[in-house]
């Protein structure tokens, strides 16, 4: 028996047990296992077996839930992945430091709400009370 036929018979018994609504999470057990090892190729028999995709994937939560596992999911913007919180708030504070001395060169009138708002901008980013 190769690897698709016997995810087939597992997933197919832990169906019929999840129809008779005594073993839904032993199914997410089951469906996590074969999508470790089969991955897209376990879509194929759910669909054979009539089991949709969308309920699956619903007890596999459940069961990852009880197991207090969670789902890894693909970032949506890759070139976010290198910056930390830490650079990214040392290039927000730089910003407001430039921004500050650029407006207070060509607002020097308003230098009393500049001072305020960087202070005001400053303490949020750093996460300090004024």
């Amino acid at each position: 028996m190769n690897k698709i036929q016997q995810a087939e018979q597992e997933l197919a018994q832990a169906w019929e047990r999840v129809k008779d609504e005594t073993e839904g999470l032993s199914f997410g057990e089951t469906c996590c296992k074969w999508s470790a090892e089969l991955g897209e190729s376990l879509y194929p028999l759910w669909k054979k077996l009539g089991i949709t995709p969308t309920v699956a994937h619903w007890w596999m939560g459940r069961y990852k839930a009880s197991k207090g596992l969670k789902d890894l999911h693909k970032e949506k913007r890759p070139n976010r992945g290198s910056n930390t919180f830490d650079e990214i708030q040392q290039t927000a504070l730089k910003l407001i430091s430039a921004g500050f001395k650029a407006l207070s060169k060509q607002e020097p009138e308003n230098q009393r709400l500049l001072q305020a708002a960087k202070d005001w901008a400053h303490s949020r980013l750093s996460r300090t009370d004024l």
